[in-house]
Parts: structure tokens; sequence; C-alpha cells
């Protein structure tokens, strides 16, 4: 979809543009002049079309069972969130209506020891997510071993292949990466990535001072940037996992796909790029993209269309043209997270909705493929179809067809093989080829979160109902006169402790609440920094975080007394001989 490889690289950029008249004013076939009948019928009811994306403070609760012979029986509990970094998010619930329990991180061990009914949800403060349920069963496979099954009511509903249905089931097998996994933790990549590590130093979101020459070489990282860089990459390659799941599963795009889409398109780092044409977000999609997505998905255009035109009762193709460019600057706007007052530059509130448009657009590309095989009577394989997605997405409807037409022309039958001879336009044919291989190995990069704790189990007495955060009726929580110290220093003598004169000076110590506010302090000369935590609530777990330095702990803040946390810093081992 970016510029640089969508336009027609290998015609005068002239040629292009007439190509491009052309193409917009050819016949459409029965699929297309359907749906613009749709569009441009006064009798159809125009719903009011609200664009769903992951809204500030969503939360969501997964289950899991641990895979193979286990020597105690558990389920894993996951939550999710669209919170401020750092911020935990925890879990609570009830076993078979008795027993209570409650995780104060994500990912948590439920330990079980029957078969049994679990009901929990995700909290933050007082938001909570959906309830879930889960059944779960447990055998015992061989003496002292067990195994755990479970049964979990989704509130997604069953997965539902929206391209598979537009291409009207196609031959094939369907592959292991078209599945909706059971949670976005299944998304979950350890992939080091040149780019992003590049964008996170330069934006000092990595610590590099150790590094020579700040961690970079000839504009990409060195050894000693990648190895620095590495914990930010992980964790920012997978921040927008539960976008991309919720997303999936809403338009009906394989998740792994869509993440294999942001991870060719930006590395995952939101900006925009300019070369022939200028390119947005994460999926670097240009107004030509923008173009293809309103042509043929009509709720999207409803929405966009409302906020910038008084009037749209005519589809888009019939619009003037400087209506189009309005409603597609419309589109692009949703996927322009640049923002040069924010931190680091970005809108990450914008980067996180824009994934929903980005399957949307996705969507199109699919219907776009099908009237191109449509035209020339054949029915592509289920990969090929997905194949020849990827490069209308990538290069355009011009190139496709063209390259499908001399296909046909030369007696050979459709499949990628054949189809990418004839791409004419550069690059198609490596892109697609590249996407292909990423996506067909993407779970040999998929990582298991680590499991973070395990959940506090109390017995409730019988009958007694379980008071969730949402509660009407709820006891009067307890004021702490706590206050939390915080020591940061760098371990010269290597004994653990912080002594005299290893005190760092100047770190910016943050604390987050966990209603989503913080303050903020400096240590001072000895690296020590106070919070007086007078009238917070007693049981409160808070964050603390070192934000120049990537590293945060957790505290449950007591009714009194002082909470000390200690940073650690450790002395760098520094070569004994110049390389």
């Amino acid at each position: 979809m970016a510029g640089k490889k969508r336009i027609l690289a290998l015609i005068p950029i002239l040629a292009l543009v007439v190509l491009g008249i052309v193409l917009l004013s050819i016949p459409m076939g029965k699929a297309v002049r359907a749906r613009q009948n749709d569009q441009t019928n006064p009798g159809t009811p125009t719903p009011t079309v609200v664009a769903p994306g992951l809204a500030k403070g969503d939360l969501f609760a997964f289950a899991e069972a641990p895979v193979g012979d286990l020597d105690s029986p558990y389920i894993i509990l996951f939550a999710y969130g669209n919170l401020p970094d750092n911020l935990p998010i925890g879990i609570q619930g009830d076993i078979d209506g008795i027993t209570g329990f409650k995780c104060f991180n994500t990912p948590c061990k439920l330990p079980i020891s029957t078969d049994s009914i679990i009901r929990f949800h995700a909290y933050v403060g007082g938001n909570t997510s959906p309830e879930l349920t889960t059944q779960t069963r447990i055998s015992s496979p061989a003496l002292g071993k067990y195994q755990v099954k479970i049964n979990t009511i989704p509130l997604q509903g069953i997965f539902s292949d929206s391209c598979f249905a537009i291409w009207d089931s196609p031959a094939g097998k369907i592959p292991s990466w078209a599945g909706m996994p059971n949670n976005p933790s299944h998304l979950n990549t350890d992939i080091t990535l040149q780019y992003l590590a590049t964008r996170l130093i330069q934006k000092g979101m990595v610590d590099v001072s150790s590094c020579t020459s700040g961690g970079m070489a000839n504009g990409a990282p060195n050894g000693c940037g990648i190895e620095h860089a590495q914990q930010a990459m992980l964790e920012w390659q997978n921040k927008f996992d539960l976008d991309i799941w919720l997303a999936s599963d809403a338009v009906g795009i394989p998740p792994e796909l869509l993440k294999t889409l942001l991870l060719q398109e930006s590395q995952f780092w939101p900006e925009n790029a300019a070369f022939i044409v200028n390119e947005y977000g994460l999926a670097q999609i240009n107004d030509l993209g923008a173009d293809v997505a309103l042509r043929w998905d009509y709720n999207l255009y409803l929405d966009l269309c409302s906020s910038v035109l008084s009037s749209c009762k005519a589809a888009f193709s019939r619009l003037p043209e400087p209506s189009r460019a309005m409603v597609r600057g419309a589109l692009l706007k949703r996927l322009n997270a640049v923002c040069p007052t924010c931190s680091n530059g970005l809108d990450l509130d914008i980067a996180h909705a824009s994934v929903y448009t980005i399957a949307e657009v996705v969507h199109a590309n699919c219907w776009e493929s099908w009237y191109i095989m449509d035209q020339n009577n054949v029915a592509p394989s289920y990969e090929d179809f997905w194949r020849f997605t990827i490069a209308a997405y990538h290069s355009g409807y011009g190139c496709l067809d063209v390259a499908v037409g001399a296909t046909t022309k030369a007696g050979e039958s459709i499949d990628w093989g054949n189809v990418s001879k004839h791409l004419a336009c550069q690059g198609a044919k490596q892109y697609v080829d590249n996407f292909w291989n990423t996506l067909t190995s993407f779970n040999n990069k998929v990582v298991a979160p680590d499991i973070v704790e395990n959940a506090s189990v109390g017995l409730i007495p019988r009958g007694t109902p379980f008071l969730y955060p949402t509660a009407i009726a709820t006891p009067t929580p307890a004021a702490s006169n706590a206050s939390v110290s915080v020591i940061v220093f760098v371990d010269k003598n290597g004994n653990n402790i912080p002594d005299p004169l290893e005190g760092v000076s100047g770190v910016t110590v943050k604390i987050t609440f966990s209603n989503g506010s913080s303050r903020t302090a400096t240590t001072n000369d000895q690296g020590n920094v106070v919070f007086n935590l007078t009238g917070r609530i007693v049981g409160e777990v808070e964050n603390v975080s070192l934000v120049d330095l990537y590293r945060s702990k957790n505290v449950v803040l007591p009714q009194t007394g002082l909470v000390e946390l200690q940073f650690k810093i450790d002395q760098p081992i520094l070569p004994s001989t110049h390389p």
C-alpha cells in the first residue's frame, strides 16, 4: 500500500495518471454494481455507523489451559486493556461461587483441584471487563500427572473469515495461520527489528549511554544498540496485539496475517512516510489505498463521509473529485498518529484505534482481488487469493489485473507461481514472497508471556455473594498514611545494598496509581525520593517506575509505615582490551 511500492514504478508518472483514470472508468462487474446499487437506493435505511476500535480504559480477560502433563493442575488467566503504560491490570473471580481469588498482575496461574466453574474478570480501580465463565475438566493420564481442558463461553462468538466468504469458499486447505487464537497472547512475538530499534534509540526510549557511537553505526543500531533495545523492542512489537485480535475478530481478517502486514509495512512504528505519495500510520496506507477501501466498504464510507460532507446519499465513486478527496482525507486522518506535542511524537490512542480501520482496508482489498478474478472467470485457491489480495494492497489494481490477463493469454493456470512472473510493477513479487515467508513462519517467532504470579485464593462462606468492584454495596475503603521510599543506586562494590556515595541523583521516578493518575519526582544526591501517600486506599497496587531507565516495580500500599523500594544498577562490564 505504501506509495513507493503501490505506484507502478516501471511506468512513467504521466502514464500512471492516465492509467488510473482509465481504471476508474471501466465498467463494473455484477458484484460492484450490486454494492453500488445498495449505496444509492433511497429506500435502504442507512444506519448510524460508529467506527469500532479499542477505547481508552477498555478491559478484557481470557483463560487458557496449559499444554501437556502437569505436576499439579491449574489454568492461566490473562488480562488486557488500553491503559497507560506500566499500569498493572488485576484479575478477580470465584471458583464454583465459593472460593474467591485475585491476581494483581497478568498472566496469572490459578490452581484448581477439581472440575470447576470459574467466573472472572479483569479490573483496574473501578473499571472492569465483561465477566467470563470457564468450565474446567481435570484428567490424570499417569500417576501423579494431570491434564487440564477448559471450555470458555466466548464474548466475541465464533470467528468468521470474511474474505473466505467473499471468495465463495475457495478450494484448498485452510492453513493454521488463518485461524483465530484463543487470546491475544498467541500473537506475542520476539523478532529483532532493525528499524524499530533505530526509532526507539533515536527517541531516547533506550539507554545506550554505555554503547559506542550512541548505539548506532551508519544510521542503524550496532550490536550494543540492539542488545540494549531488546526489551523495549519486545514490548513495542506486541503493543498492538489486543487491537489486532479485536479488529481481526470484528472484521473477519486472520490476525496473524494482519500483524504480519503491520510488521512488514512499519515494524509497528506508526510514523508517516513521503515517497511518490504520502503514506500513513502502521500500515503505510496512501491516498490510492484509501480510495480502494471507500469504493468497497459502504459502512466505512458512510462513517467518514458524514464527518466531512453535508450529504452522503451518493456512492463514493459518484461524488465529485473534491468531495472524494475530503472523504479520503478523513480516512487518512484516522490513520495519522504523528503528533509533535505528544510523547515520542506519536499519539498512541490514534495508533491503537487505527488498527480496526487497517483491517477494513484489507477487507476491501479482498473484494478487489475477487473482482479481478471474477472478471477473468477464474477461481484461485484460498492461499493464492490471499497472495493476490496482498499484491493488490501493495501495488494496486492495475498491476494485478494486467498480470492476471497476461497469464490467461499465455494459457497458464491462475496461481501465484504463474501470475507473479507477469507482475510488471517493481518489487511486487518480492514484497508478497517476503510477506508470505514471514506469515508462514509466524509461529516460530511467537513467545509465551511469563506467568507473573499465582492467584491469591481465599475461602468464601457458602451463600456469601462475591463482591466485584462494580457492586453497589462495597465496604468503605480504609485510608492509608504510608509513604514509599525509592532508592536508586549503582552497586559499585557488588554487595547488593546501597552504600554511601552509590546513590544516583537526578533520576525521574514516577508512581502510577490504580486509577491512572500519577506523581513524578527526582532522586536527591543520595539517590532517594520519598512519596507521601496519605489519603490513598489501603491495598491499592501502585506502580513505581524509573521513567528514563525503563524499570518498574509494583507495591501494595499498607495502612501505615514506610515501604522501601530499591533499584540496583549494576556496574557495566567493560572489555579489558579494545577490539
